[in-house]
């Protein structure tokens, strides 16, 4: 009796494992099996870890290129204002008060929060501003709520109607706001539309420009010496300041 239960602890593990005899019922087929169930769990659980890493990996990048962004926006697409701005300037203990430029930034007049919201236009007013819209080809360059805002903000039909006139078609609705609200006149849009400037400067530039007087020959000027590239706004200014 006792030689018929001699096996009946063995197991295929403690057979391959080497810790017990030979056992007369060990299955070679099953322990397979097993082992290949096993190692396919591992290789799965793997993947899923690698998977989750790149996952982290892409989020970071992902947000470290918006971050990057949002500074290269809020310094007009400067990238050494945005490095100053993010991580400091070492130039900056060696520059004196009186070396510091003055510059008179243009006041950039504010954009409506809320504009009306599509469907609610209700005023007799605006439903002719939005006509002529449609008549004089603005409507073709500029949304209903991009109107609606530049309704809201006093731009005039006229100064859009002139503006599509002079094929001035490429500025954002806040730049036609605040050229409007500053007084930038159609004939100085015009210039530097003509000479190629306008569609390189942003309109805190161009108001810039425009209020204190830079000439479009005085950007062909710096231009024609290499010099205009490598200056930001308020340099031309106070350039033109100096040499006149």
């Amino acid at each position: 009796m006792g030689q018929k239960n001699k096996y009946n602890n063995y197991s295929f593990e403690s057979e391959i494992d080497g810790y017990a005899d030979h056992d007369p019922n060990f299955d070679l087929d099953e322990y397979i099996r097993k082992m290949s169930g096993e190692e396919q769990m591992l290789t799965s659980q793997q993947y899923e870890e690698e998977e989750d890493d790149r996952s982290q990996f892409k989020n970071a990048i992902l947000i470290f290129i918006v971050f990057a962004a949002s500074y290269l926006w809020i310094n007009d697409w400067n990238m050494s204002q945005t490095w100053n701005s993010i991580f400091g300037s070492d130039e900056a203990a060696f520059v004196s008060s009186s070396e510091v430029p003055s510059v008179d930034i243009p006041t950039i007049p504010s954009i409506p929060v809320n504009p009306m919201a599509p469907g609610e236009v209700n005023s007799q007013e605006f439903t002719e501003f939005l006509a002529a819209a449609q008549s004089n080809g603005a409507a073709r360059f500029y949304s209903n709520i991009a109107l609606q805002t530049m309704y809201e903000s006093g731009v005039t039909m006229e100064y859009l109607k002139q503006l599509v006139a002079a094929g001035i078609t490429d500025q954002s609705f806040p730049a036609v706001i605040a050229y409007h609200e500053s007084g930038v006149t159609m004939e100085y849009l015009f210039l530097l539309k003509e000479s190629g400037y306008l569609t390189n400067l942003s309109f805190p530039a161009v108001i810039a420009y425009f209020e204190s007087g830079v000439t479009v020959e005085y950007l062909d000027q710096l231009n024609e010496n290499d010099l205009l590239q490598g200056m930001n706004y308020p340099e031309v200014v106070n350039a033109y300041k100096s040499d006149n």
